[in-house]
C-alpha cells in the first residue's frame, strides 16, 4: 500500500500524505513533504510563509527540524491525465447524466424532510447515482462521443485493464452524484455524497520498520513490525493509539479516522484517470426557473452572489430564497451562490467574480466553521483581498442552536442576519 502519491506541484517532486499523517498537521490528505524529505507544505497550520497562494489549494511551507525518511516503494508515481477544457467536459458529463438514474433510496433522501428538493430540480439539476454497472454507462458514453478517446481526461474515468484487454469504467462508491457547474453553465465536475463514508488509516512509525493497513472496513487493521504481522483485528475509530513492541517501548502510532461524506469524483493514478483538481471547480447555484432557461455556454451575470462551501448546499439555499423572495426582491438579496470547494480555495472566486460583474458579496460559511481557527485565518484573508477589489463584503450570521449551515437555517424557514463588514 502507498503511503504518499506523487503531485505535479511546482518545485517538486512534491509528495501528497496519504496514508502517513502530515509531520505538521497531524493529518493526511492534501499536505505534501519535498522528495528531499526537510521541509512540508501543509495547508491547515499556517507559518510565515504563504505557498501557492493563488493555487486551489494554499497552504504554509514549514521547514522540518529533522528530515523525514520518504521509502521509494511507498510512492505511488501512476501520472495523470491532463483534465479536458470546460466544453469538452461538459459533454462528457452531460452524457454521463443522461445515462444514469436515481435510486429510490437516493430519492427518498433528497425529496425527504432534510433536503426538501422535487423532482423538477433534481432533474433540472442532474443527480445521479452511481451506476450498478458503471463501464456499461461509460461504454453507452463514448459511443455518444463517438470515440473512447473523447474520454480521456475527465476525472472519474479511467481505463481498467483485464488480462488480454480491458475497458473504460467510472470510479466510485454507492453515492449520490452531484454536478457542479460553472459560470457558463457547464458541467465541469461531481461531487459524490457518498452512502457509506470509507474510513482512513494513517500510521507514523519510530523507525520505517513498522506499517499500518486498514484490511476491512470500518476498523479492521494489520500491523506489522519488521516484515511480521503483530496484530491482526479492530482498532478504535478516531482516537490515536501508541503501538508498544515486546520490550513495551513505542514502535509506532495507528489512527483510523472517518471517512469524508463528500469526496470528489476523481481517476487520478489510474490508468487515463484524472484528478479533480487543476483547479477544483466552483459551483453556481441558480434557482431551477433561472436554470432551465439558461443556455450552456452563455456567461451568468450578478450584482450580488452568496459564498459557501458545497455544491448540494448551495443549490438547496438559493431554491429556498426563491421561494422566499419575489423577483425583484431576489435579485437585490442575491439570486447566485457561489460554492468553494474548501475554505483555502476562495481564490478561485477572483477570477470568476470578475467575470460575472460581482459588485457585492454575502459571505455564507457554517456558524461552527467560523470558530475553528483554520477557517479564521483564510476568511480574513479573504474578506481583506475582496475589500483590496473593492467589493462591497457582508457577512450573514444566524444562531447555530438553531442552524449549523444555511442550508438548514432556509429549511426551517429562517433568513440569516446580514452585517456589513
Amino acid at each position: 500500500m502507498n503511503d504518499f502519491r506523487m503531485t505535479t506541484a511546482k518545485g517538486g517532486p512534491w509528495y501528497e500524505y496519504y496514508r502517513r499523517p502530515c509531520e505538521i498537521c497531524g493529518k493526511t490528505g492534501a499536505c505534501m513533504i519535498h522528495e528531499d524529505g526537510n521541509r512540508v507544505v501543509c495547508i491547515r497550520q499556517s507559518s510565515d510563509i504563504e505557498w501557492g497562494k493563488n493555487s486551489s489549494l494554499p497552504g504554509y511551507l514549514h521547514y522540518l527540524k529533522e528530515q523525514v525518511s520518504i521509502p521509494k516503494e511507498k510512492i505511488s508515481t501512476e501520472k495523470d491525465a491532463k483534465k479536458l477544457p470546460s466544453h469538452s467536459l461538459n459533454k462528457v458529463y452531460s452524457e454521463l447524466i443522461a445515462n444514469s438514474s436515481l435510486t429510490k433510496e437516493h430519492l427518498a433522501h433528497l425529496t425527504g424532510v432534510t433536503r426538501q428538493m422535487n423532482k423538477e430540480e433534481i432533474r433540472a439539476r442532474g443527480y445521479f447515482s452511481m451506476p450498478d454497472k458503471p463501464w456499461r454507462v461509460i461504454s453507452e458514453v463514448a459511443k455518444k462521443l463517438g470515440s473512447e478517446d473523447h474520454l480521456i481526461g475527465t476525472p472519474g474515468i479511467y481505463y481498467r485493464k483485464k488480462i488480454g484487454s480491458g475497458y473504460y469504467t467510472l470510479s466510485g462508491l454507492p453515492a449520490i452524484g452531484i454536478p457542479s457547474r460553472n459560470h457558463m453553465n457547464e458541467i465541469v465536475g461531481v461531487q459524490w455524497r457518498v452512502d457509506s463514508p470509507v474510513n482512513n488509516l494513517s500510521y507514523t512509525s519510530i523507525d520505517e520498520t513498522f506499517s499500518a493497513e486498514l484490511i476491512e472496513q470500518p476498523d479492521v487493521a494489520q500491523l506489522k513490525y519488521k516484515g511480521k504481522t503483530i496484530y491482526e483485528g479492530k482498532l478504535p475509530v478516531g482516537a490515536k493509539q501508541t503501538i508498544k513492541g515486546k520490550d513495551g517501548k513505542a514502535i509506532g502510532d495507528v489512527h483510523i479516522s472517518k471517512g469524508a461524506k463528500y469526496i470528489w469524483l476523481s481517476s487520478s493514478r489510474k490508468e487515463n484517470g484524472t484528478s479533480a483538481g487543476n483547479p477544483l471547480p466552483i459551483h453556481v447555484s441558480v434557482p431551477t426557473s433561472h436554470l432551465l432557461k439558461w443556455k450552456s455556454g452563455t456567461p451568468r451575470f450578478a450584482e450580488t452572489v452568496w459564498i459557501t462551501e458545497g455544491g448540494l448546499k448551495g443549490d438547496i439555499t438559493i431554491e429556498k430564497f426563491a421561494k422566499f423572495f419575489k423577483p425583484h426582491e431576489l435579485k437585490e438579496w442575491g439570486d447566485t451562490i457561489l460554492s468553494v470547494p474548501g475554505v483555502g480555495a476562495w481564490r478561485l472566486l477572483l477570477p470568476i467574480m470578475k467575470e460575472m460583474g460581482v459588485k457585492n458579496v454575502v459571505i455564507a460559511y457554517d456558524m461552527d466553521m467560523i470558530e475553528n481557527i483554520y477557517v479564521k485565518d483564510h476568511l480574513f484573508n479573504m474578506v481583506r483581498e475582496f475589500k483590496n477589489q473593492h467589493y462591497n463584503v457582508r457577512m450573514s450570521i444566524w444562531d447555530e442552536n438553531v442552524a449549523k449551515g444555511i442550508d438548514d437555517l432556509t429549511l426551517k424557514n429562517y433568513i440569516p442576519d446580514i452585517r456589513t463588514l
